[in-house]
C-alpha cells in the first residue's frame, strides 16, 4: 500500500493545469497528463521494488452507437463508462480516455499478473450491463490488454505499447475478454514498430491529422479550394507523412476507415470555413480505388455532404492513376457520384498506364499533372512535350488541369507559357493545418 499511496501524493501534488487538459467526454486527465503520472509511478515503484499495471480497455462495438443513435448518444455511452470504471477501480487509481472508445488505468501494488487479471475482469462484468440511450437500451462487452511493470516494458511508452498489444490479441481470440502481454505479442523494447497495430489504435484515439494545401488559379488570382492531405501524429515517431503509412493501409484495408476520416474532416472544415465567410468554391480527398469497392459508398458520399449542408459540386474525389477502377461496380459508384454532382480528378496523371478509355467513361473533371513532369519542365524536352499534350488533352475534353508540385518560379514560367494557370506546390504554400489554412485563405480572399 505504501506504493499506492505515494501514487496519490503525486496525483494530489500536481498543480491544477490537469484540470485544463482533462478529457472533456470522461472526466478523466488526458493522455499527456497520464503519462507524467504513469512515468512518476514508474520512479516510485522502481525505488520500491513494486510492480505496476497498465490495463487498457477497449468497447466492443462501440461504433454502432455513433452510427444508429448519433454522435451524442455516442458522448453519454462514454461518460457512463468513465463513471462505470471510477466505481470498479480504486481511488489510487490513474485514468484516462486514450481517444475515441479506449480508456487506460494505472494501477499501483498489483501483485502480479493474477492480481491485475483480477481486476480487469471485474471490469469485464461492469461494462456487461446494458446502456440506457433515451428510450433504446445498447448491450456491449469490452476487452482488456494488460502490462505489468517492470516485466515488459523499461519506460512508459513501452509500457502501454505492451498493454495495446495485449488488448489486440484479446480482440482477434473474440472480444470480451482479458490478455496479460507476453514476449510471443512482440519485442516493445526493439526499435521495429508495427505500424499495422499502430495505425489501428490511431484511427480509434484520433491521431490522424489534415492539412490543406491551397490550389492558385493565377489566370484569376484566386485560391478556388484546397487539396486535403493527412499526417499521423505518432505517439513515438512524431508526425509522419502519408508514404510511411499510406501503403500499408491500402495492403491492409485500414485504408477504409482513414477515407472516411478524412473525407468528413474535409466536409467538416469547408462546412465550417464556409460559415466563416470564406469564398472558397470546394475541397479535394484523396481517396482510394478501394473506397469505391464499398457497396455503400455512394450513399456514405452523400449523406456526408447532406450532414453538413454541402453542394455536390463541393467535393472532389482524387484518385491516382494506378488505382483507377478495375471492378465494374466500383467505376459504376464513380458515375453514379458523377451524376449526382461530385466531381473526379485523376491524380498523377501520365506516370502510370491508364487507358484514355477512363476518361471517356468516368466523370473526370480534373486532371493533376504529375510533379515529376513539373520538377524538368524547362530543362527536359520531353517533360516539356509531355505537360504541353496533357494540356491540350485536357483542354480538347474540357477538363480543368492542375500542376502539382510547384517549388521554382521558372516552373510557373513555363507553365504558364505551355497554357497551365492552375497550380499548387510549395512555392505558394506548404500544407497547413486548419487554423493557419483559414488564415491564408482569408488574406487571400480580401
Amino acid at each position: 500500500m505504501q506504493l499506492a499511496e505515494g501514487i496519490q501524493a503525486i496525483s494530489n501534488s500536481l498543480p491544477p493545469r490537469d484540470a485544463a487538459r482533462a478529457d472533456q467526454a470522461s472526466g478523466f486527465i488526458g493522455r499527456a497528463a497520464f503519462i507524467e503520472r504513469l512515468r512518476d509511478a514508474m520512479g516510485a515503484a522502481r525505488r520500491a521494488g513494486d510492480r505496476i499495471a497498465v490495463f487498457v480497455v477497449d468497447l466492443d462495438r462501440f461504433r454502432l452507437v455513433n452510427e444508429r443513435w448519433g454522435h451524442l448518444a455516442g458522448d453519454r455511452v462514454l461518460k457512463e463508462v468513465a463513471l462505470r470504471l471510477r466505481r470498479t477501480l480504486r481511488g489510487t487509481d490513474v485514468l484516462t480516455r486514450l481517444g475515441g472508445d479506449q480508456f487506460a488505468a494505472l494501477t499501483p501494488g498489483v501483485p502480479g499478473g493474477e492480481g491485475a487479471a483480477a481486476v480487469a475482469r471485474k471490469v469485464l462484468d461492469a461494462m456487461r450491463a446494458p446502456f440506457a440511450i433515451g428510450a433504446d437500451t445498447f448491450s456491449t462487452t469490452a476487452s482488456v490488454g494488460i502490462a505489468l511493470f517492470p516485466d515488459h516494458g523499461a519506460d512508459e511508452h513501452g509500457l502501454i505499447r505492451a498493454a495495446d498489444r495485449a488488448l489486440a490479441d484479446a480482440k482477434r481470440r473474440g472480444r470480451d475478454g482479458v490478455r496479460l502481454y507476453s514476449s510471443a505479442l512482440g519485442d516493445v523494447r526493439g526499435h521495429a514498430l508495427d505500424l499495422e497495430h499502430d495505425l489501428r489504435l490511431g484511427l480509434a484515439r484520433s491521431e490522424l491529422e489534415l492539412r490543406f494545401q491551397p490550389v492558385h488559379d493565377l489566370g484569376s488570382g484566386r485560391v478556388d479550394s484546397v487539396e486535403t492531405l493527412v499526417r499521423w501524429r505518432h505517439p513515438l515517431l512524431g508526425l509522419l507523412p502519408p508514404d510511411r503509412f499510406i501503403p500499408m493501409a491500402e495492403e491492409t484495408g485500414l485504408v477504409r476507415s482513414l477515407g472516411e476520416r478524412v473525407l468528413e474532416g474535409a466536409c467538416a472544415q469547408l462546412a465550417l470555413w464556409r460559415a466563416e465567410g470564406l469564398p472558397l468554391a470546394g475541397v479535394s480527398v484523396n481517396l482510394s480505388a478501394r473506397d469505391f469497392e464499398r457497396p455503400d459508398f455512394v450513399e456514405f458520399v452523400t449523406d456526408t455532404l447532406a450532414r453538413h449542408a454541402l453542394p455536390p459540386d463541393a467535393l472532389e474525389i482524387e484518385v491516382t492513376e494506378h488505382s483507377l477502377f478495375e471492378d465494374p461496380d466500383a467505376a459504376a459508384r464513380a458515375v453514379a457520384l458523377g451524376e449526382y454532382g461530385v466531381k473526379l480528378s485523376i491524380d498523377d496523371f501520365g506516370t502510370k498506364y491508364a487507358s484514355l478509355a477512363y476518361l471517356q467513361r468516368l466523370p473526370v473533371n480534373t486532371i493533376k499533372v504529375d510533379r515529376s513532369f513539373v520538377r524538368d519542365i524547362g530543362y527536359s524536352s520531353s517533360s516539356d512535350s509531355i505537360v504541353a499534350a496533357v494540356i491540350a488533352l485536357a483542354r480538347g475534353m474540357g477538363l480543368r488541369l492542375i500542376a502539382e508540385g510547384v517549388e521554382e518560379i521558372d516552373q510557373v514560367r513555363s507553365l504558364r507559357r505551355l497554357g497551365c494557370h492552375v497550380m499548387q506546390g510549395f512555392l505558394f504554400s506548404r500544407p497547413l493545418a486548419a487554423d493557419d489554412a483559414y488564415r491564408y485563405l482569408a488574406r487571400r480572399a480580401g
